[in-house]
């Protein structure tokens, strides 16, 4: 090899050499942790529903950030088990490396098709929920996945009014 050659050679190892050695001293990925915190009616109307927010606590455990980009929900009343509300919300938030906050997320919910549900909640003026979800991020490229899914699942009395 002559000394260009050499150089090229040299340059091309030690670079490869470097990553291996990153690969090997980033610690390995870790699922964010999601509590649900709270839950508590907004805007409500007779003809047009309830807004209701979600407090999220979003906890990242890992070195390098994570980006939230969706919460899927269901609320559903413990006495009858009348689903409320079921969809998805998209909330894209940024979460810093070993970082924690609270997300809120507002979801809308109508009354159309409750029935007897909808009135025994405004006759008894709150509600007992159960209250299920996902939060997904977009997954670190370590664990090989597009995404990563962190369940949440709480009980909670929202007042009405």
């Amino acid at each position: 090899l002559n000394t260009s050659s050499r150089k090229e050679y040299t340059v091309s190892s030690l670079s490869k050499m470097g990553n291996c050695i990153s690969e090997l001293t980033e610690p390995p990925f870790q699922r964010p942790t999601v509590r649900l915190e709270g839950c508590e009616a907004g805007e409500m109307s007779l003809l047009s529903g309830m807004n209701v927010n979600l407090s999220l606590r979003i906890r990242n455990p890992n070195k390098k950030s994570l980006m939230m980009d969706a919460v899927a929900y269901k609320l559903a009343k413990q006495s009858d088990g009348t689903v409320l509300a079921d969809g998805t919300a998209i909330k894209r938030e940024l979460f810093r490396g070993e970082s924690e906050k609270v997300v809120k997320v507002p979801i809308k919910m109508s009354y159309v098709g409750m029935g007897a549900s909808a009135k025994s909640m405004w006759v008894k003026g709150s509600t007992k929920l159960d209250i299920i979800g996902t939060v997904t991020f977009e997954a670190a490229p370590a664990t090989g996945d597009k995404e990563v899914d962190c369940s949440f699942r709480g009980q909670w009395e929202i007042e009405l009014g």
